[in-house]
């Protein structure tokens, strides 16, 4: 006598429930086993289960929904998470924000700066003279070499400075007369000599001479305008290092009043020295040890 048995149908399955199965492993070959749903999902295909469970997490430009630990079927959704808005006339920063790329530029400072914009990259252009009124100086050109920028009270222009009695910055010649009770630092410059006879000229004004030849050395003094022309209060200095004995003589024309008006004079003994000094065209005037 057969039986006929139909068993009830569950609406939802849980993966709690049990089924039976016939035990294929040993000791319990062909045996009738009841196991669970869930069990027989875990065995999958045999192979690895692959990723259970993860988790996501934001980065400096992204923000990722969920970011928290998450199991079986889940969507995984990525957006920027820059502040601002963004649109076709936005970028996105460095710092993570939408800003507004460059539409215009004003150009309130005024001629000759002009701008102008192309897909948001602003361009300045510079052409003319800046307008003193807008912090330039209405110059096209820098002048030439030794030219100063002056004002005539309304315009600059460049011109070369008139008033000679300042000292130039890279050294030179000073005219004037320094008043009052005023501190000046400086040091003689002084050169030497070997020779016997040796014409002045005005690499020595000012200067120190010394003599080291053991010979007799005559130091000459040129008439004004035939080598050279010494202006009035030239000075000159010289020192007989040397055993030979130095006279300064001067040239046809030229007079040099020290012991006798009108002829030169000599040091008189090694290691004396003496001054000259012009008071007028071809005369000089010499102290010291003569």
């Amino acid at each position: 006598m057969a039986l006929n048995y139909t068993y009830p149908v569950k609406g939802t399955p849980s993966s709690n429930d049990e089924i039976l199965i016939i035990d294929s492993q040993s000791p319990n070959i062909n045996a009738t086993k009841k196991v669970s749903v869930a069990s027989v999902l875990a065995l999958g295909t045999g192979e690895d289960p692959g990723v259970q469970t993860f988790q996501a997490t934001n980065s400096t430009f992204i923000t990722y929904t969920p970011n928290t630990a998450s199991t079986g079927s889940v969507t995984l959704t990525g957006a920027l998470s820059a502040t601002g808005t963004a649109g076709a006339t936005t970028f996105l920063r460095g710092d993570n924000t939408w800003s507004t790329a460059i539409t215009a530029v004003s150009a309130s400072i005024g001629s000759p700066i002009s701008v102008s914009t192309t897909s948001g990259v602003a361009t300045v252009g510079f052409t003319g003279a800046l307008a003193i009124a807008n912090g330039g100086t209405a110059l096209t050109s820098v002048g030439t070499s030794g030219q100063v920028l002056v004002s005539n009270g309304t315009a600059l222009a460049y011109g070369t400075p008139t008033d000679t009695t300042k000292l130039p910055l890279a050294g030179g010649a000073m005219t004037g007369a320094v008043t009052g009770n005023q501190a000046v630092t400086a040091f003689r410059p002084y050169a030497t000599t070997a020779g016997t006879s040796v014409t002045l000229t005005d690499a020595e004004i000012g200067k120190l001479l010394i003599t080291s030849s053991s010979s007799t050395v005559t130091l000459t003094i040129p008439a004004d305008a035939s080598s050279t022309t010494f202006p009035l209060g030239t000075e000159m200095d010289f020192f007989q290092n040397g055993s030979g004995t130095v006279s300064v003589v001067g040239a046809a024309g030229v007079s040099i009043n020290g012991v006798t008006a009108g002829v030169g004079v000599t040091i008189t003994a090694r290691y004396g020295g003496l001054s000259i000094k012009t008071i007028a065209a071809n005369t000089w005037i010499a102290v010291g040890k003569i």
